[in-house]
């Protein structure tokens, strides 16, 4: 990285941080927190992302400082933690309680809370600073990806009952616009499941992750709309076994190419690039 050619950078994120200037100022710190948990540069702090081979390192530099840290992406997640267990609680410390901070601090004492998923642990924020999360949002949200797809998923499907039941039960054709409805009620719950949990837990904005958040909705919320569309034909005496397996199949195969194109918009939307960053 030429542009980093006078700088000296650290590899062990440990050492780096006793001696960063940042850990020892509460605007400071909280600058570099969000540097680190966006990966992207503040006004203070500089990160910038190079491919080494077929991996990427990161390279994070204070303000006015001639040292930086190198650190692989396959260690930043346990350099993120790190900072989180040993750094991060001093933004709490630092500044008067708040009713808004009172109700974050529910998940523990300094604002984050820490889960376990295998040998591996992600630190999960409440509430960035400056964004509000509608109190249903974050009730129903689970920083477990299936989980979270699932609970938006039926909210998406009982919103859908405005068009689902009078079409089935009724006998009320929507036409065109019953159609754009049902399609612009399922991404706005899309957009909502993604935006809540964004919001609320940690990312990497990988191609990958985006996907997994999304392809989980789309086929958790087909599923059910179409289960619930078969339950209805057996109560009418219409049911045909092969036609609602059909039927079952074209829906995730339906989910799943929507999946795509979606994760591919707010793939590019979250920060992904067609030239790699020098």
């Amino acid at each position: 990285m030429d542009t980093n050619r006078d700088i000296e950078f650290e590899t062990d994120y440990r050492r780096w941080l006793v001696f960063s200037e940042s850990v020892n100022n509460a605007k400071q710190l909280k600058n570099l927190e969000n540097a680190l948990n966006k990966r992207k540069s503040t006004n203070d702090i500089s990160v910038k992302k190079k491919k080494d081979g077929s991996a990427y390192e990161y390279f994070i530099v204070e303000n006015g400082k001639s040292s930086g840290l190198k650190i692989s992406e396959e260690n930043y997640i346990q350099f993120l933690n790190y900072f989180q267990e040993h750094y991060g609680r001093k933004k709490i410390e630092n500044k008067p309680f708040t009713i808004d901070k009172q109700k974050s601090l529910k998940y523990s004492s300094n604002g984050f809370s820490k889960r376990n998923l295998g040998q591996k642990q992600m630190f999960i924020s409440v509430q960035e600073e400056g964004v509000r999360i509608p109190f249903l949002l974050e009730k129903i949200s689970s920083s477990n990806k299936l989980k979270h797809s699932f609970t938006f998923s039926l909210l998406a499907l009982l919103v859908l009952q405005i068009l689902i039941i009078p079409g089935n039960f009724g006998g009320f054709s929507f036409g065109d616009i019953g159609t754009y409805t049902f399609f612009g009620i399922m991404l706005l719950m899309w957009i909502l499941s993604f935006w809540s949990y964004s919001k609320l837990f940690t990312m990497q904005n990988s191609y990958k992750e985006i996907f997994r958040l999304t392809a989980s909705y789309f086929s958790i919320l087909w599923l059910i709309a179409f289960s619930e569309i078969i339950i209805i034909t057996v109560f009418e005496g219409r049911f045909n076994l092969w036609f609602s397996l059909f039927l079952l199949i074209l829906g995730q195969i339906s989910g799943l190419i929507i999946s795509l194109f979606a994760t591919m918009i707010m793939y590019f939307i979250k920060g992904g690039k067609v030239i790699n960053v020098k």
